[in-house]
């Protein structure tokens, strides 16, 4: 039951001898998902490339070249991943291992190539284009000679269906960690660490390991594997304590604290370093409208938006978005000194 309404579903090992006279075909989710996935990518990073895509600190390249780079990794990602799976490694528990440690690889590469952010969401937008592909390439035509078995009244070869079963299952791992990347947006702290792309590849794993605990549920054998959600809930909530920001450093504090800091002076490095953005009338060569509505036109923008502005230009030090008007640490730690003095009107 979902949705205030009853469905019925039942599963055929192979094909029916008599095909249901209403059949459902899985497959427009998959599609739709990824083609608006893959329109947001566009719209958001590609369009967007000089300034959400491109990190001059990371790899000072093109917006054209970055483009091309992020469309061709998800082309490569797919022949590697299929080809592994045309191999008798398919069937092994090397498998997983070997999957792992590539897709930890195209972590690496994404966070060598792009902005943090950026690399996250290709890390998704990659995971998500391998779920597609196995609809489209393999389960999709699997379940189409089935119907035509069953339709025709001919044998049907089983490998086709142990195939598309073993690339459905694929899916079901991939989901939790592109659940992760669609909303890792709003967890700088983990982009914003000094290894991305390894707490990208631990979460990965946490999550896959919370995603086999569920299906060892259904088919009621945790009793089997008792530690697997133990220790993927000890995974993830290692994570939590390794991107936690840490504390300011008191050398760094003092000096910026040796005196009151005023508004005025925080307004004035707000309008030097943030203002292009967010403002009523962004000045910025991407950005035409405020990101987010957040404007900081007055200095009671800027007081009623602290806690935001210590979150992502002080703690996580993720805006200015790639740093792009070059604010110093000197400017956040009066900012932060500010925040913590009271963010006092004068």
């Amino acid at each position: 039951m979902h949705g205030g309404g009853f469905y019925y579903l039942e599963k055929y090992k192979s094909a029916p001898k008599v095909i249901p006279k209403s059949l459902h075909w899985f497959k427009y989710e998959a599609y739709f998902t990824w083609l608006s996935g893959f329109s947001l990518l566009f719209v958001v990073y590609y369009f967007n490339a000089s300034s959400m895509l491109i990190d001059p600190r990371v790899l000072d390249i093109s917006p054209l070249a970055g483009v091309g780079i992020g469309v061709a990794s998800f082309v490569v990602a797919w022949l590697v991943y299929d080809g592994l799976c045309r191999t008798a490694l398919v069937r092994s528990p090397w498998f997983k291992v070997i999957g792992f440690v590539i897709a930890t690889a195209f972590a690496y590469f994404y966070a060598e190539v792009f902005s943090a952010r950026a690399a996250y969401i290709h890390f998704g937008a990659m995971l998500g284009t391998l779920m597609v592909g196995n609809v489209f390439f393999t389960i999709i035509p699997a379940q189409k000679a089935m119907v035509k078995a069953a339709t025709e009244g001919t044998p049907l070869d089983p490998q086709l269906g142990k195939n598309a079963l073993a690339r459905s299952l694929h899916n079901n791992y991939f989901t939790l960690p592109v659940l992760f990347v669609m909303v890792s947006n709003h967890f700088p702290s983990t982009f914003s660490h000094s290894y991305p792309w390894a707490i990208l590849a631990a979460i990965t794993l946490g999550t896959a390991g919370v995603k086999h605990w569920l299906n060892l549920r259904e088919k009621h054998q945790t009793d089997t594997a008792v530690w697997v959600l133990p220790a993927a809930v000890a995974l993830l909530l290692g994570v939590v304590f390794v991107t936690a920001p840490p504390a300011q450093d008191s050398a760094s504090a003092a000096a910026a604290c040796t005196q009151e800091v005023g508004i005025s002076q925080v307004n004035l490095i707000v309008q030097k370093r943030c203002i292009q953005c967010h403002s009523s009338k962004p000045t910025d060569d991407v950005f035409k409208s405020p990101p987010n509505g957040v404007v900081y036109d007055t200095p009671e923008d800027i007081i009623r938006l602290k806690d935001k502005i210590m979150q992502r230009v002080v703690v996580t030090k993720t805006m200015p978005q790639n740093n792009k008007t070059q604010i110093t640490q000197e400017e956040r730690d009066l900012i932060r000194c500010w925040i913590e003095q009271g963010a006092l009107n004068k």
